[in-house]
């Protein structure tokens, strides 16, 4: 995830990397507003010191941070390095691919005996759904210890996780 938006000079030491390889960039995409009511509800879920606090809602949100959700804008830099031809766009969305991402990336970059070995992992970081965002969101203001700021998070992780394996 942390390469969606990398700059120039990491994707340049990147491809330092693999040159020696023929080397296919897979670039998964998700629908903008799933994507930034998810990544707002990342940064409620992290956002544990009382100093994050100007950020309130998904709207300011966007705003602070539109740039990251620029998908040309952040392509450019591996377009740039790689080449066209080696960039697969891909929409990141349950109807496609979501409910199997190892499998969809083996598929398009054409090693068909792992995306049929089923792959398809446990999400690692799943997100909170609105309504334990809300929730969060409502602890924080009112406690200030970052202890108990962190435990109750911790409690709606494992509602979220319970909620999602049923």
């Amino acid at each position: 995830e942390t390469l969606c938006a990398a700059p120039m000079a990491k994707v340049t030491a990147l491809q330092a990397l693999f040159d020696p390889f023929d080397t296919r960039i897979v670039y998964y995409i998700r629908p903008q507003v799933p994507l930034v009511e998810s990544a707002f509800r990342q940064f409620q879920r992290a956002r544990l010191s009382p100093r994050h606090t100007a950020i309130r809602d998904v709207a300011a949100y966007f705003k602070a941070r539109q740039d990251g959700f620029d998908f040309e804008k952040n392509l450019a830099p591996w377009e740039a390095v790689f080449g066209t031809e080696a960039i697969s766009v891909r929409l990141y969305d349950r109807r496609t691919c979501a409910t199997d991402i190892c499998g969809d990336f083996a598929d398009v970059v054409g090693l068909p005996e792992i995306a049929e070995a089923g792959t398809a992992l446990p999400p690692a970081n799943a997100s909170l759904d609105v309504p334990l965002t809300r929730a969060l969101m409502a602890f924080k203001d009112m406690e200030t210890d970052a202890d108990k700021r962190r435990a109750f998070r911790s409690k709606l992780e494992d509602i979220a996780a319970q909620t999602t394996a049923a």
